[in-house]
């Protein structure tokens, strides 16, 4: 493919730069192609160690770029050209499921991932993935990379499920900051509700009163007024649903 022309040829893509475990890690699943091989390395980094120089730069696909820009046609074998190294464009060597990685409430987006052993990068992230408690993991984990390299900095030790509950917590403030809302708004409609039926009553002891003089028993005084109230409390929350439901 001939380089880019402009800025009407370029396309701005999330790049991430990644091992071959990354994606059996996190639980991506192959829709096409292959993952990425040890042979898949760059003498010129000489990084992880120097390799045949027409070794070619190879690249990964995530579901949402192939549909978006590779229908109907498979991805597999066309090429990618960066703008930092347009010598040397990526072959597209495989199709993997797409993962929402900015939060899950965002949409899917296109998403290209690199070869560590063919693009260096200077800040890395080791995602560890076990059966058991990640958050006891995570004290072993830190000494056994310290033994490795003394000098690196390891920090922002989290859980995916703390990186999930960051990602939603807007939300969930906000369904919270409703329910209470909510339930201050039930206290009230119950109070209404009451005072509405204590009012009835009361404007009703005269009739009660007979009712109850002439032989009716309690117990069929109570179920006339626990109808009424019944069927306000039906018919208000009938209103009420619909009016939810239309809003």
């Amino acid at each position: 493919q001939p380089p880019p022309t402009g800025p009407a040829d370029q396309i701005i893509l999330p790049t991430r730069t990644v091992t071959p475990d990354y994606f059996d890690t996190l639980g991506h699943r192959f829709v096409a192609g292959r993952n990425f091989l040890r042979s898949d390395n760059q003498s010129n980094w000489q990084f992880p160690k120097p390799g045949p120089r027409d070794t070619p730069f190879v690249a990964i696909l995530n579901q949402a770029l192939a549909d978006k820009y590779f229908p109907p046609a498979t991805p597999l074998g066309k090429k990618l050209r960066f703008t930092f190294w347009l010598d040397r464009p990526m072959q597209i060597s495989g199709v993997v499921t797409s993962k929402r990685s900015e939060g899950l409430t965002s949409p899917l987006t296109p998403e290209v991932y690199c070869c560590l052993w063919q693009q260096p990068v200077f800040t890395k992230h080791l995602v560890v993935r076990t059966g058991s408690d990640p958050r006891a993991l995570a004290g072993p984990v830190q000494r056994e990379m310290r033994d490795l390299d003394p000098d690196a900095a390891i920090d922002h030790v989290q859980t995916l499920e703390q990186i999930r509950d960051r990602s939603v917590a807007p939300q969930v403030f906000s369904t919270r900051l409703m329910t209470g809302f909510a339930a201050v708004a039930t206290v009230l409609a119950l109070a209404g509700i009451h005072g509405v039926l204590a009012l009835g009553g009361k404007s009703r002891q005269r009739e009660l009163t007979i009712r109850l003089a002439v032989g009716a028993r309690k117990i069929v005084v109570l179920r006339l007024i626990l109808r009424e109230g019944a069927t306000l409390i039906i018919c208000g929350l009938a209103l009420g649903s619909l009016c939810a439901l239309a809003f």
